[in-house]
C-alpha cells in the first residue's frame, strides 16, 4: 500500500514539476511575460475547435494530477463563457468524478493510508444505507472533490447510485463557479488590465448571481443535513472542515 501511494505522489510531483519547468523554459526563450502566455492560451481557446476537448481531457484526468477542481471550473467559465462553460464542465466533471470512483474502487486501498482506511471503514454502513444523500451533501458542501470520489469507490457504493448523486450534488457548484469565471472579460483584462475600469472587466450582475447560487447550494446542504440525515458528528465535522 505504501509503495502504491508513494508512486502516485511521486508521479504527481514529476508531472507538475515538468509543467512548471516547461513553462519557465518557454517563457524565457521567447521573452514572454506571464500575461503574454495567458493571452496566447486565451486566443488558442477561442480560435480552436478542439480546445474544449483538451479542457475536458485535462479535467477528467484531474484525479491523477490533483489539480484543484474549483480553479478548473472557474477557468472553464472564463474561457468558454457561461453556457458552453457549464456544458463542457458538466461533461468533464462527471468524467472526473467517475474516474476517481473507479480508482478508489480498484486501487484505492493500495494508495490510501491505513489511518484513512480505518476512518472510512467506520462509515461503511452509512454509505450503504444512505449513500446517495451522503454524496449529495458532501458535494454541496464542497468537500475535496477527489476525496469524495475515492471514498465512494473504496467503500463499495454502487456506481449507478454514486454517479447520479454526485451529478446532482455538484451541479449547483458548476453553475456558480462557471458564472464567476465568465463574469470576467478575460480579453479585456489581458489586453488592457491597467487602463480599463473594473466595471468594464467584471460583469457585477453575473457575479451577484454566482454568489446567490453558491449560497443557495450551501443552505440547501444544511437543510438536507437537518431534515434528512442522521450522521455522527465526527463525519459531518470532517466534511465541513474540508
Amino acid at each position: 500500500m505504501v509503495e502504491k501511494r508513494r508512486l502516485l505522489n511521486i508521479s504527481a510531483v514529476i508531472f507538475w514539476g515538468g509543467v512548471m519547468i516547461a513553462f519557465a523554459i518557454y517563457k524565457h526563450l521567447n521573452g514572454y511575460s506571464t500575461i503574454d502566455i495567458m493571452e496566447q492560451i486565451y486566443q488558442f481557446t477561442v480560435s480552436s475547435w478542439y480546445a474544449p476537448v483538451i479542457y475536458i481531457i485535462i479535467y477528467a484526468l484531474k484525479p491523477l494530477t490533483f489539480f484543484p477542481a474549483t480553479l478548473l471550473t472557474i477557468l472553464g467559465g472564463g474561457l468558454f463563457g457561461l453556457t458552453w462553460g457549464i456544458l463542457y464542465t458538466l461533461i468533464a466533471k462527471n468524467l472526473s468524478a467517475n474516474i476517481g470512483y473507479f480508482l478508489g474502487k480498484y486501487i484505492g486501498r493500495g494508495i490510501v493510508s491505513k489511518k484513512n482506511l480505518e476512518f472510512l471503514s467506520k462509515y461503511d454502513h452509512i454509505v450503504h444505507k444512505k449513500g446517495e444523500m451522503v454524496v449529495i451533501l458532501m458535494r454541496l458542501t464542497y468537500m475535496p472533490f477527489d476525496l469524495v470520489s475515492y471514498g465512494s469507490g473504496i467503500l463499495g457504493m454502487k456506481w449507478s447510485r454514486y454517479s447520479i448523486a454526485s451529478f446532482i450534488g455538484f451541479f449547483p457548484g458548476i453553475i456558480a463557479f462557471v458564472a464567476f469565471g465568465s463574469a470576467v472579460n478575460l480579453e479585456e483584462f489581458l489586453l488592457h488590465q491597467e487602463t480599463v475600469p473594473l466595471g468594464e472587466i467584471v460583469d457585477m450582475k453575473q457575479m451577484f448571481i454566482a454568489v446567490i447560487v453558491l449560497i443557495f447550494s450551501i443552505v440547501l446542504a444544511k437543510i438536507i443535513q437537518h431534515h434528512k440525515l442522521t450522521i455522527s458528528n465526527g463525519w459531518m465535522k470532517n466534511g465541513e472542515s474540508g
